[in-house]
């Protein structure tokens, strides 16, 4: 098995070839496809879509990952499997059902339904089965079989598609026929890397098994304690996409198209700063929850200093080249967007103080303290709710930005002080201080009863 630092090396690239093809198809669509108005519609049922998904899949692919990694680190590979069976059902089962509840209701309320609908319905078991491949595939440490279908895949089959719409309508679309070309593209790559799934031999790390039998290895997981786990999961989960996409549906709603497709690129430019953290995230969710089970406190915090450094010194130089070439970057998809680098340069703020505090949310969500994460997450969202619907109508986009921001801002810090505290551990970059590694010695979390 290879090194944990050449995996992290290799879901890097991995994530900065996913950004750098995303951010191709992002310029093709905004600057020579289709105007900021269309952008902003097919970004809004796009997003829509995946929001839906999240809502429907009840938490279940975060706690699946948690109990997979449980089952694995004692070898219990028949067991993960009818785990993860089981959670497949539920997962498409409630995803199919939103579906046909997003469109009967918007029937009911509007007398009919939109081609924008149907595919946004369709799209939601389709998310759905996309969630569970992932977590199905990192609980195994599978860097390779998580990102490549949807991360690299997704952006070059859409752009292949798009191509082939720009030349049969001579340069411009509608955002029907963008959201039917991503919605195909989605489709294939997640039933490709599912069949993939199916057919490799589950992988289980040794660095994660259990050395020894003074541990009871865990039994089947029922019904009642998947959901008793997914459910605050699928609060968090839902929360937490509300932070990051809150600002741009209530744009939609509250400004104009335009200036919500201009946003967006903006959002997604500033996500740059968040690939150290997510090449992290990936395989220390599996790994914090096998250390979790196997009571090796003193790992987890050498993990966690050891994911800092990383986070550190991947996030400086991306978010220092993007506030000098924020403009030029924006400037590529058009003149127009060049009105969003202010916005852009806030959410950089919001997004050093994601990345400076670490795996805070899948650290606690991986060590069963779920609960903790949707208590602070609700008081967050709401009020993030408000702080748009306050500012956007005065400051635009950029208001947008600054509510965001600062809410990601104290749900992050609020986090990092429950992890010290409940944990005794450190994610976040204070960790890498001289004499950082002395201040928990000694102290023991108080760890859960299966």
């Amino acid at each position: 098995m290879p090194s944990q630092q050449k995996q992290i090396g290799w879901s890097m690239f991995l994530h900065v070839l996913h950004f750098a093809l995303a951010a191709t198809l992002q310029l093709m669509l905004a600057r020579w496809a289709v105007d900021s108005a269309v952008f902003g519609v097919y970004v809004f049922y796009f997003s829509l879509a995946q929001i839906l998904a999240i809502l429907a899949d009840l938490g279940i692919p975060s706690a699946a990952l948690r109990f997979i990694s449980r089952h694995l680190a004692f070898g219990q590979i028949d067991r993960a499997r009818r785990l993860v069976r089981r959670s497949y059902g539920m997962v498409l089962s409630s995803a199919t059902l939103l579906g046909i509840l997003l469109v009967a209701g918007v029937w009911l309320i509007r007398g009919g339904v939109s081609n924008l609908v149907w595919v946004t319905a369709i799209l939601i078991p389709v998310f759905g089965l996309r969630f569970m491949n992932e977590a199905w595939a990192k609980s195994q440490h599978r860097t390779t079989l998580t990102l490549l279908p949807g991360g690299v895949l997704h952006p070059m089959l859409v752009m292949v598609g798009c191509l082939g719409l720009f030349g049969l309508n001579f340069g411009t679309v509608e955002a029907i026929s963008l959201l039917l070309v991503a919605g195909c593209v989605v489709a294939v790559c997640s039933l490709v890397q599912a069949v993939w799934l199916a057919r490799t031999d589950v992988h289980c790390p040794e660095k994660n098994r259990c050395p020894d039998d003074e541990l009871e290895p865990p039994n089947d997981f029922s019904f009642r304690e998947l959901l008793r786990v997914s459910l605050p999961m699928l609060l968090v989960a839902g929360l937490g996409i509300a932070m990051s996409q809150t600002d741009v549906i209530m744009l939609k709603w509250l400004a104009s198209d335009a200036e919500t497709g201009e946003y967006a690129v903006a959002v997604r430019i500033s996500w740059l700063t968040m690939l150290p953290l997510m090449a992290v995230n990936l395989l220390a969710a599996p790994t914090y929850a096998s250390l979790w089970e196997l009571r090796d406190i003193g790992g987890m915090r050498d993990k966690g200093r050891e994911y800092s450094v990383f986070i550190l010194l991947g996030t400086i130089p991306i978010l220092l080249i993007l506030l000098a070439a924020g403009k030029t970057i924006l400037g590529w998809h058009g003149a127009e967007y060049v009105v969003s680098y202010i916005p852009l340069v806030i959410m950089l703020g919001g997004q050093l103080v994601n990345s400076g505090v670490g795996s805070t949310a899948l650290l606690l969500n991986m060590t069963g303290h779920q609960d903790i994460v949707a208590m602070i997450f609700a008081p967050c969202a709401i009020l993030n709710v408000i702080a748009n619907a306050i500012l956007i109508p005065s400051l635009g986009a950029t208001g947008a930005a600054i509510a965001t921001s600062v809410c990601l801002s104290i749900w992050n810090l609020a986090l990092v002080v429950i992890i010290w505290k409940t944990l005794k551990l450190d994610t976040s970059w204070l960790n890498l201080l001289p004499g950082a590694k002395k201040r928990f010695v000694g102290q023991i979390p108080v760890f859960e009863r299966r």
